[in-house]
C-alpha cells in the first residue's frame, strides 16, 4: 500500500519473521505509518485499550455512511452462494472472503451486516456487539470488500489497516495456551494484509495461525491459493497440497484445488487426475464440476464445458466462477448474445477477484457482436482494474493476463505483448497468457505489414 511504513524489527509476539507486531496507527494524509511501541507493556498495552472505544465509534460512523451510499442491500442480483454439500471446508479462490469458526468476512454480506449494524446502532447495541477485536477487525475487513467493491481504494485500504490494528491487539493480549484463537486472530491478519497486497506477511501469518493450530486444514488451504496466486509459487503450492492429501487423500478441496493450480501451468493429465477422482468423491461439488469445464474449455471442448458449466449452475445459480465458465465456452461456440448474458449474471454476483475476468469476457462478447464503442468502454473499466490489481499484486500471473487482455481490448498491443511477457516470467508454462501472447504478436506483425 501507497505511504505505508515498517518501523522496527523485533518479533514480540512469537515467530521472528513478521515484522508487524503491535503496531499503533497514525494517519498521515492518505498514507498511514505502522509504528511498533516503545516503552513499558503495560503503559502501551493501557493505551491501546483507550483507543478500543475509537476504534468502535469508527466502525459505527463508517457502517453508516456506508449504507447510507450504497441505500441498504443490493436489488436484483442474484441469491448469496450456497454452501458446497460434501465439500464444506473448500475455500473461495479468494481465501479471505471464505467462512471460517469465527466467521470472516464475505463481501456477498457486506451489505446486509451494515444494514444490521446500522439497526444495532439506533438500539444502542453497537458497542457490545464490537467489543471484542476479532469482531472489530472482522467488520473493518467487511467494511473494506465494500468500498473495494465500489472502487475505493484509498477507503478501503484505510479499513484494511483498523482491521490490521485490532488483530495486532488481540493476538497482543490473547494467551498461548488459547491457541484457537491465535490462529483465527493469524488468520484473519492474513486476510487484511492479502487484500493490502502485502502477500510475504501474510504468509507469515497464515504459517502463524497454521502453527497455532495445525489442525485448521483451511488455512493449508488459504497458504497454497496464496503462494499459487499473489506470489506465483506453484511448486511450493503444490507441496502443500501434497500435504493437506497425505492426511486426508479422500479430501475434496485439495484435489479441487491441486487440480486448479496443475490447469494453470499447463498439466492438464494431471490436472484431470484429481478432479476426476474429486467427482469420483463429490460428484455434486458445483467448484470440481467447474474447475472441470474449465479443463476441458482449456483443451478446446467447449460442448462438454458448457454441461459442466450448466450442471454447477444448476447446484449453485450463484456461483461466480461458472457463469464466467459459461460466458467464456458460449462465446467460443458463437453463441454471443447468451455469452453477454452470462457474463451480466457474473457482474452482478460483484465477487471483486472476479470482476476483471467478466469485464474483458463482456468486452469481448461486445465487440464480437459489433458493439465496439460499448465494448471499447467496458474495456477501459478492465483496465482500471488490471492496473490496480497489477500494483496490488506484482507477483499474480493471472492480473498481468489480465492486463494484457484489456490491452489489446484496447487495440494496445505492444503493451498486451509486454503483459503478457512479465506473466510467463512468473509462470512459464501458462496456457493462457501463452496462447494470448501468440494472439497479440500475430496481430503486431499483421499491423506492421499493413504499413
Amino acid at each position: 500500500m501507497d505511504g505505508i511504513v515498517v518501523v522496527g524489527d523485533e518479533d514480540l509476539l512469537g515467530r521472528g519473521s513478521s515484522p508487524l507486531v503491535r503496531p499503533k496507527i497514525e494517519y498521515v494524509g492518505s498514507g498511514v505509518v505502522l509504528q511498533k511501541r516503545n516503552g513499558d507493556a503495560d503503559h502501551w498495552l493501557a493505551g491501546r485499550r483507550s483507543n478500543r472505544m475509537v476504534a468502535v465509534v469508527g466502525i459505527a460512523l463508517l457502517l453508516i455512511a456506508l449504507v447510507a451510499q450504497a441505500g441498504g442491500p443490493q436489488t436484483g442480483s442474484l441469491s448469496s452462494t450456497k454452501p458446497e454439500e460434501g465439500d464444506d471446508s473448500l475455500l473461495r479462490s479468494e481465501s479471505c472472503q471464505g467462512k471460517s469458526g469465527l466467521d470472516s468476512p464475505d463481501p456477498h454480506e457486506a451489505r446486509g451486516d451494515f444494514d444490521q449494524d446500522q439497526s444495532e446502532i439506533a438500539a444502542g447495541n453497537m458497542t457490545l456487539h464490537k467489543e471484542d477485536d476479532l469482531a472489530a477487525a472482522r467488520a473493518w475487513l467487511k467494511a473494506g470488500l465494500a468500498w473495494e467493491e465500489k472502487g475505493d481504494r484509498k477507503q478501503a485500504n484505510e479499513a484494511y489497516c483498523q482491521a490490521l490494528n485490532l488483530t495486532e491487539l488481540s493476538l497482543s493480549e490473547t494467551k498461548r495456551t488459547e491457541s484457537m484463537k491465535r490462529s483465527h486472530g493469524w488468520e484473519l491478519q492474513g486476510c487484511v494484509l492479502e487484500r493490502l497486497g502485502r502477500a510475504e506477511e501474510a504468509l507469515v501469518a497464515y504459517e502463524n495461525a497454521l502453527d497455532a493450530d495445525p489442525s485448521r486444514s483451511r488455512v493449508r488451504y488459504m497458504i497454497a491459493d496464496l503462494l499459487a496466486g499473489s506470489l506465483g509459487r506453484y511448486d511450493q503450492a503444490l507441496q502443500v497440497f501434497e500435504q493437506a492429501l497425505e492426511m486426508d487423500p479422500d479430501k475434496v478441496a485439495a484435489l479441487v484445488k491441486k487440480g486448479d493450480v496443475l490447469l494453470s501451468i499447463g498439466e492438464f493429465d494431471q490436472a484431470a487426475q484429481n478432479l476426476d477422482l474429486a467427482l469420483e468423491i463429490a460428484p455434486d461439488s458445483y467448484r470440481a464440476l467447474t474447475s472441470s469445464g474449465l479443463l476441458n474449455a482449456a483443451l478446446g471442448r467447449y460442448d462438454q464445458a458448457l454441461h459442466l458449466f450448466d450442471q454447477a449452475l444448476y447446484i449453485n445459480p450463484s456461483w461466480a466462477r461458472g457463469w464466467l465458465g459459461k460466458g467464456e465456452a458460449l462465446r467460443k461456440l458463437g453463441k454471443h448474445n447468451e455469452s453477454l448474458q452470462a457474463y451480466e449474471s457474473a457482474l452482478l454476483l460483484q465477487e471483486p477477484k472476479l470482476s476483471g475476468e467478466a469485464l474483458i469476457g463482456k468486452g469481448q462478447a461486445l465487440e464480437n457482436m459489433g458493439r465496439f464503442k460499448e465494448a471499447s468502454l467496458v474495456m477501459l473499466q478492465a483496465l482500471g482494474y488490471y492496473q490496480s490489481e497489477v500494483k496490488r499484486t506484482p507477483r499474480s500471473a493471472s492480473s498481468l493476463t489480465g492486463l494484457g487482455d484489456a490491452f489489446l481490448g484496447l487495440g494496445q498491443i505492444q503493451k498486451a505483448v509486454d503483459a503478457y511477457n512479465s506473466a510467463i516470467e512468473i509462470n512459464r508454462n501458462s496456457p493462457q497468457a501463452r496462447q494470448r501472447l501468440e494472439l497479440a504478436l500475430r496481430k503486431l506483425d499483421a499491423k506492421s505489414q499493413s504499413r
